[in-house]
């Protein structure tokens, strides 16, 4: 299927957000909902932390169904950091998004799991 974690941020300044990172799906379970069903779990992680009102995470540019996935679950794009990541292809951005916690924007407006 895959997996998927969360960091939660521990310092005073910071502890309002926790980041999705490490995102993966096994190609066998793309297309199914698992990242829906991933995502959803990270959610509800932090929502069960009372100090968290923001979940931010990375996402390789030009990676088209993993944006579309997050922002399908609410998250928003708010910037490009060029030149994020050194591949043996040559050097990759990342888009930075977020998703605000109780905002309009965190309706999960996933599709059903069947």
């Amino acid at each position: 299927m895959g997996t998927v974690a969360a960091e939660f941020n521990t310092r005073l300044k910071t502890r309002h957000k926790a980041k999705l990172v490490g995102m993966f799906v096994h190609e066998s379970s793309r297309g199914l909902g698992a990242g829906a069903m991933l995502t959803r779990a990270v959610l509800a992680a932090a929502r069960d932390r009372s100090e968290i009102r923001v979940v931010t995470l990375t996402v390789t540019e030009g990676n088209s169904p993993a944006i579309r996935l997050y922002e399908r679950c609410g998250f928003l794009q708010f910037g490009v950091e060029p030149m994020a990541i050194a591949t043996p292809r040559g050097d990759r951005s990342k888009v930075h998004m977020w998703l605000a916690l109780g905002e309009p924007n965190a309706k999960l407006a996933l599709p059903a799991l069947e």
